[in-house]
């Protein structure tokens, strides 16, 4: 059934849709969220509500459908924005990088960590790119998507030289995620851009006895920089995906992989990947349901096709 769709010629030119505004209205006023938590409690709803032949339901996520899923678009790097849009149009959330309203709140790092004017500057810009939707009661929410296919996840910008701002750390500011590896201490092959060189690197940390000094400022600054909680959603090819993941929970996944000589990260650039995606996932509110499961697919195929005659 799902072929057919994929396959019809009219819909195949007007993918990525501009959003049904009447059927985003009856959504609103049926299913009103406030919160960002909000969030996934209503997407189960909206889908238990398309299994029972809901219209409106079947429109808003036929649209998701043949945007995000049909296998023209379903590679496409560029549709992250798009999910971000669609979701701030039904959920009545604003998008923050059209809006730079955000101000992180860094009090707690000028307690306990002394940085430069550079490292605070890079602080505020990891802070301020990490939520992407705004709700009504003011709480924040990071998007992020992907296909299955991906085995790593980029969390975003997260400064690792600000970690080891202190003169103690002194040895390990010569670390870079692109360069060959550096001696530390007498131990080689110290880096930061692979899972061996992150373990030397943590080797290191435990010979210079500054290991618990480097996850105590690393979990101040990681909760201040990743302080809302995180969306994500997969572009799968037979299935619709989203998972909630508290922040809070996020943190505690990412210090025990620490604590296991750096396990499942890297870094690149600025930016910190993790692999340690199931283990996400089983801390997440998870939603996985067939197409075929929940959607019906000879309506949304008339609808849209239709739609853009």
């Amino acid at each position: 059934m799902i072929n057919k769709l994929w396959d019809n010629k009219i819909i195949k030119h007007g993918l990525l849709f501009n959003y049904p505004y009447g059927i985003r209205n009856n959504l609103i006023k049926k299913y009103p969220s406030k919160t960002s938590s909000d969030l996934i409690t209503i997407l189960g709803q909206i889908i238990d509500n398309a299994s029972n032949g809901g219209k409106d339901e079947n429109i808003f996520l036929g649209d998701l459908l043949l945007s995000f899923h049909h296998p023209d678009m379903i590679k496409n790097n560029e549709t992250g924005k798009q999910i971000e849009k669609k979701f701030a149009n039904i959920f009545n959330a604003t998008r923050l990088d059209e809006e730079d309203i955000h101000k992180p709140n860094i009090s707690y790092i000028n307690n306990n960590i002394n940085l430069d004017n550079t490292g605070m500057k890079q602080l505020i810009s990891n802070c301020k790119s990490k939520p992407d939707l705004m709700f009504s009661d003011k709480s924040m929410l990071s998007f992020k998507s992907g296909i299955e296919k991906n085995k790593e996840i980029n969390l975003g910008s997260f400064e690792f030289l600000n970690v080891i701002n202190d003169t103690k750390f002194t040895p390990f500011r010569v670390l870079k995620e692109r360069k060959r590896g550096e001696t530390i201490n007498g131990i080689k092959d110290c880096g930061l851009g692979s899972a061996s060189l992150l373990e030397n690197t943590y080797n290191a940390l435990g010979h210079s006895n500054l290991l618990s000094d480097f996850i105590n400022n690393f979990d101040i600054l990681f909760s201040t920089v990743f302080s809302h909680d995180i969306f994500f959603y997969h572009k799968n090819e037979d299935s619709f995906e989203f998972w909630y993941l508290k922040h809070s929970d996020l943190k505690n996944i990412i210090i025990n992989d620490i604590n296991n000589k750096f396990n499942k990260m890297r870094w690149e650039g600025n930016a910190i990947r993790t692999r340690s995606i199931e283990e996400m996932k089983k801390k997440s509110i998870l939603i996985k349901k067939d197409f075929n499961e929940c959607l019906d697919i000879e309506f949304i195929e008339k609808y849209y096709a239709k739609k853009m005659k």
